[in-house]
C-alpha cells in the first residue's frame, strides 16, 4: 500500500471559486482504493477544509479510513496549517468518532471540528475559518441552482 500526496502541478485549482483542491490518495497496487479531499483556503487565514474521506466499498472494514485521516493530519503538521471539517457521520455508523480518535476537535460551531497541532485556535479565528467554508458552500449552491 502506497499513500500518494498530489504534488503542487497536479493540485485542481477551480479559478470559478477560487480554491485549490488537494487530494491525497491512498493507493494498492497502484489502485487507488482511498482519498481525502481538501481545499486550501488563504483567507481569513490559512487552512485546510478537509471536503470528503473515502474507502471503496471493498476495502472498507480494513481501518483504512484511520489510515486516510493519519495522512490528512501528517500533510497538516507538515504544512503547519490546522485543518477544519464538518462531520456529517451518524452516531450509529461504524466510522462515527473516527475524527475524534485521530484528535479532531469539537469548535462549538454546528458540527465543525478542528485539527490544530501546532496552536490552540481562538473563538474568533474558528468563527472565520466556518463562515469562510460556509460562504464558499454557499456560492456552490447559488451557482449549481443558477445552472440548472
Amino acid at each position: 500500500m502506497r499513500e500518494r500526496i498530489l504534488s503542487p502541478k497536479e493540485v485542481i485549482y477551480d479559478p470559478e471559486f477560487d480554491v485549490p483542491h488537494h487530494r491525497i490518495s491512498l493507493e494498492a497496487d497502484g489502485q487507488e482504493i482511498g482519498f481525502a479531499e481538501m481545499i486550501y483556503f488563504s483567507e481569513p487565514i490559512r487552512f485546510y477544509y478537509l471536503d470528503s474521506v473515502k474507502v471503496k466499498n471493498e476495502h472498507q472494514g480494513l481501518k483504512l479510513g484511520s489510515e486516510i485521516v493519519e495522512s490528512v493530519n501528517n500533510f497538516l503538521i507538515k504544512k503547519k496549517l490546522p485543518g477544519l471539517l464538518l462531520d456529517i457521520i451518524k452516531d450509529d455508523q461504524s466510522t462515527s468518532g473516527i475524527y475524534e480518535r485521530h484528535g479532531w476537535q469539537a469548535t462549538g460551531f454546528e458540527k465543525f471540528m478542528v485539527y490544530s497541532p501546532q496552536r490552540i485556535l481562538p473563538t474568533e479565528t474558528l468563527k472565520k475559518m466556518t463562515g469562510r467554508v460556509n460562504k464558499w458552500y454557499n456560492s456552490l449552491i447559488r451557482i449549481n441552482k443558477e445552472s440548472t
